[in-house]
């Protein structure tokens, strides 16, 4: 269903809201070889918040089996944070920089 959300709690405590579009579809389509969105989002091996122009973001990093891994990142839009991008197996470069311009939590 288009308007189905489900909602995981990360390990800081906040409500992430999983919505049923492009996104979280991107994130699930090889679920054999990568850990759902919500095992990413509830188990990271690194959180990092980045703040630009006033908008608060975080990524969910994790490694799944050494060789692949999931990076999400949720915005917080009004009143709840949701999932606006995943990216499998994001380049070192991207990595990099997000490491920069943020604040590791985790």
């Amino acid at each position: 269903m288009a308007n189905d959300v489900r909602t995981v709690t990360d390990p800081l405590g906040n409500t992430i809201h999983l919505l049923q579009d492009i996104h979280l579809m991107s994130c699930e389509n090889e679920k054999d070889m990568y850990d759902s969105p919500e095992t990413v989002i509830s188990k990271p091996a690194m959180l990092i918040e980045v703040t630009r122009e006033l908008k608060k973001q975080m990524y969910y990093f994790r490694y799944v089996g050494g060789e692949r891994t999931m990076l999400i990142l949720v915005d917080y839009n009004g009143s709840r944070w949701e999932i606006t991008e995943c990216i499998r197996n994001p380049p070192n470069e991207m990595l990099s920089k997000i490491m920069k311009s943020g604040k590791q939590l985790l």
